[in-house]
């Protein structure tokens, strides 16, 4: 298990999970992602209200 020291955590790799993190991080706070699968779909099952997914 890796032992390291962050501000924030945020669960689940999913297009919330990640724009949180990528806003957080924006804003200069120390993030760390957990995500339970080793890698995900890039693209979005669904889009976010007034946003569909762009294919």
């Amino acid at each position: 298990m890796l032992s390291h020291s962050t501000s924030c955590c945020v669960v689940g790799g999913g297009p919330g999970g990640v724009m949180l993190a990528l806003l957080l991080a924006r804003k200069g706070i120390p993030v760390t992602l957990i995500e339970q699968h080793k890698s995900f779909n890039k693209l979005p099952r669904r889009g976010f209200p007034g946003n569909p997914p762009q294919h």
